[in-house]
């Protein structure tokens, strides 16, 4: 049996760990607490930190992204923690209660994500292929290995 402590603990708990979802603890035994992907460049991955950056004070601070095309920001920033954070500011958010992901990157330039539903362009995305926390932490591991 896979025991977790530490910051990974504190951030599984917060994320409300699903008993039964090895793939969660088996990714991040693999991984451990210094998870870098080669496509996102985080320096915080799944640490008590990252867990504490305010997506309200940041989505707050880029409203603008959304108001200058008539929009309201479509996601509760309560109802996300943050899971990892890049030195340039994007954040990758989880849902707390459903693990949805979702990433936000107002400076981005990557390939395989899809503009969140009601977001315009340079905002919140979702990743292609990982819509929730137990999808994006395997392939970051694959990332990780390779």
């Amino acid at each position: 049996m896979t025991t977790v402590t530490g910051d990974i603990a504190v951030m599984l708990s917060v994320l409300g760990l699903r008993k039964g979802d090895a793939r969660i603890l088996d990714a991040l035994v693999l991984l451990g607490p210094d998870m870098e992907t080669t496509e996102l460049d985080c320096g915080d991955v799944l640490t008590r930190e990252v867990s504490g950056w305010s997506v309200d004070q940041t989505l707050g601070a880029y409203e603008w992204i959304w108001a200058d095309e008539g929009l309201r920001t479509p996601i509760a920033a309560t109802d996300y923690v943050p899971v990892a954070a890049e030195a340039n500011g994007n954040l990758t958010l989880a849902h707390r209660r459903t693990g949805q992901v979702v990433w936000f990157a107002p400076d981005h330039f990557a390939s395989g994500v899809t503009v969140l539903p009601g977001c315009p362009e340079y905002s919140l995305y979702t990743f292609d292929g990982a819509p929730d926390l137990a999808s994006w932490i395997e392939t970051g591991a694959v990332q990780w290995a390779q």
